[in-house]
């Protein structure tokens, strides 16, 4: 981890294995420039794995499409503690395919010179957790500017909402309604 007082570019790196782990597996970024406008977002459908090698992949792409940009000083965000902590030395890394992974990252991110790692709770991840999914729904690579992945966050809260009320609707208790009188008495109808 390097400091400097130039302002870093920032990227948001997710990775996703569902609807089990192991399972279906995405990873995306967001790439922000130093003044914080999207650069690019990206999600890539990685086959079936664990969710922490969707997370470490998701920091591989993001770093090379900040490195892709011209990247000298660069900020990861992840919600993925693991990584974070792992790419910090903070944590040892037992798995070996992890601890391949781990090493990828770092040697990228050396190529770019000055950066920082960065923990982040989900709730500020949300971006690059939708274009994850959403590469894991579809089964391919997305790419996605800003106005669609706000669509399709808004898109699956409908659905959210949608399946909510379709899964309780059976267990409603609906009265029967009175009969008709009035205007639309089937006598009036004459």
């Amino acid at each position: 981890m390097n400091q400097s007082n130039e302002k870093p570019m920032v990227v948001f790196v997710d990775g996703a294995a569902e609807p089990t782990n192991p399972g279906p597996m995405g990873a995306a970024y967001v790439l922000q420039d130093a003044a914080g406008s999207q650069v690019e977002a990206r999600g890539y459908f990685l086959g079936h794995g664990t969710n922490n090698v969707a997370e470490y992949q998701g920091a591989i792409k993001g770093i090379e499409a900040a490195i892709r940009h011209g990247a000298t000083s660069l900020e990861v965000r992840s919600d993925s503690q693991l990584v974070v902590k792992q790419v910090l030395n903070l944590w040892g890394v037992n798995n070996e395919a992890l601890r391949v992974l781990r090493d990828q990252v770092l040697q990228l991110l050396n190529r770019v010179g000055r950066w920082e790692a960065v923990w982040i709770p989900r709730e500020k991840n949300t971006k690059a957790d939708t274009c994850a999914t959403n590469a894991i729904k579809f089964h391919q690579d997305v790419v996605y500017d800003d106005r669609e992945i706000l669509a399709s966050e808004s898109a699956a809260r409908v659905r959210t909402a949608v399946g909510d009320y379709l899964r309780t609707a059976g267990k409603r208790t609906y009265r029967k309604p009175a009969p008709a009188t009035g205007l639309f008495d089937s006598q009036n109808e004459r």
